[in-house]
């Protein structure tokens, strides 16, 4: 699999009430849900996006060893604080 970027979407967005048109337009898929992905497409066609490339420590909470690590980190930066 080769994918288009090292970019990864990190599930942090700050919106504009221009969402709720966008999100408007949509069909809903086949779980009878709207998708945030589909409507942020609306939305970049519409206006401009702008994104963050984010260089600290990153963590995919998904995978088990790494939730834990982002734990400790956490924990870790907590404590100096």
């Amino acid at each position: 699999m080769n994918p288009p970027s090292r970019l990864a979407v990190m599930g942090r967005y700050i919106l504009t009430s221009k969402i709720f048109a966008a999100l408007d337009q949509l069909e809903t898929d086949r779980g009878e849900e709207l998708q945030l992905t589909d409507a942020l497409n609306v939305l970049c066609q519409q206006d401009e996006a702008y994104g963050y490339v984010f260089k600290e420590k990153w963590y995919d909470t998904s995978i088990e060893s790494e939730y834990i690590h982002a734990q400790r980190h956490a924990y870790k930066m907590n404590k100096q604080s």
